[in-house]
């Protein structure tokens, strides 16, 4: 049995100049809403592109690149474009509390580690791997992790 990878990349929908563009259009597109690979994150300029794990970096990366390449063909054709990182702190995101599962998130995290602080968490997300558990080689996948940081 060999580790399995799954990446989850952020992104951020701007416009044609690369500002920070609110997209509820692009988020209520039916092909993005039916996609199980992509979920609306925490600000309305933000989305999360999720491969399918793989024992190999390369297979997971071309998974990552097609979904990616498919989320920003539809960005465009409502004007906007996908890229893959975070709102950076830029401050233009306005939260989605359209989606229930988000604002259901948003509404547990302002309890308990205040506004500011969710403002803060939610423009500043980025992109992050899942690694499956092989119990014994716990020493070795921790290493590995470390590693990447």
């Amino acid at each position: 049995m060999t580790s399995k990878l799954g990446l989850e990349q952020e992104i951020i929908f701007t416009d044609k100049k690369g500002w920070v563009r609110n997209s509820r259009d692009v988020l209520d597109d039916p092909r993005l809403q039916t996609a199980e690979f992509f979920d609306e994150e925490g600000l309305l300029c933000q989305g999360e592109v999720k491969t399918n794990p793989f024992e190999t970096v390369t297979e997971t990366i071309l998974d990552l690149y097609f979904k990616l390449r498919f989320v920003d063909f539809v960005s465009q054709e409502h004007g906007a474009y996908a890229v893959p990182m975070s709102e950076v702190g830029a401050g233009k995101g306005q939260h989605n509390l359209i989606n229930p599962k988000v604002r259901d998130r948003i509404t547990i995290y302002n309890q308990l580690f205040g506004k500011d602080n969710v403002i803060s968490l939610l423009s500043n997300s980025g992109g992050h791997g899942h690694f499956s558990h092989l119990p014994h080689q716990a020493a070795s996948q921790q290493v590995l992790l470390n590693s990447l940081e």
